[in-house]
């Protein structure tokens, strides 16, 4: 075997390891969803949160050069572009530099401790009150439970 051969057959393996090592997190991934709205309004409020909540996608806040390839389905976790389709090899091979993203003890470790924050300073306790109001619709209106369900997935279930 060639050198080019071995190095196309060792790229194709490790694309394949990396989306099993991120698909085998499926359970975890499905509690992400529920921890970001927990930790939305506590002193941050990064987009990643209100998509991940709302659509079950999880952004890895970095480039990988294919735009927006570089999200995970929580209903799934497959790693896929903003349309769901699946990313392409270059796009997952690029995470080889990036495990640590795709890791979900990390993730939700971060997200923990976020959503257990107490109230910044500047916050009265009445805009406290209107905020755990805004989480619990934002859960009536989404179907959002603690291990997430695609809301088309629950409806065929």
């Amino acid at each position: 075997m060639d050198k080019l051969t071995a190095i196309n057959t060792a790229k194709k393996q490790l694309v394949a390891d990396i989306r099993d090592y991120v698909r085998g997190q499926q359970e975890s991934w499905r509690r992400i969803p529920w921890l970001a709205l927990q930790a939305d309004g506590r002193g941050r409020y990064p987009e990643f949160y209100s998509r991940c909540y709302r659509l079950g996608l999880w952004s890895l806040h970095f480039s990988t050069g294919q735009q927006y390839c570089n999200l995970i389905d929580c209903a799934t976790g497959e790693i896929v572009c903003s349309t769901f389709k699946p990313a392409d090899d270059a796009a997952v091979l690029s995470l080889a530099y990036y495990l640590d993203r795709v890791d979900t003890s990390i993730i939700i470790e971060n997200l923990q401790r976020e959503a257990s924050k107490k109230i910044s300073s500047w916050s009265s306790r009445k805009e406290h009150m209107e905020r755990a109001v805004w989480r619990r619709q934002l859960i009536k209106e989404l179907s959002l439970t603690k291990l997430y369900v695609r809301p088309e997935e629950a409806a065929a279930a």
